[in-house]
């Protein structure tokens, strides 16, 4: 499955993009699409068949599911 991941900060994506690197996954960091939000304006896409709860942080502002061309809200911390 197709995961989106927004931030509050810059560094909040770059530390979870290393991440997911160091867990062999793939990962694209990209401008936050205009019918998102974001506070920093980057986002996070990566791939993933296993339950991804467990990678979320206090830097990951919302985390997106994409389904062919629709995003689904997941999570979104308060």
């Amino acid at each position: 499955m197709e995961y989106l991941a927004l931030f509050y900060t810059t560094f909040g994506s770059i530390k979870f993009k290393k991440q997911l690197l160091k867990m062999d996954m793939e990962v694209e960091v990209l401008p936050v699409p205009r019918m998102l939000s974001s506070g920093c304006g980057v986002a996070v896409k990566f791939f993933s068949d296993e339950d991804v709860s467990s990678l979320l942080d206090e830097t990951v502002e919302k985390l997106y599911s994409k389904n062919h061309d629709e995003y689904f809200l997941i999570s979104e911390s308060k």
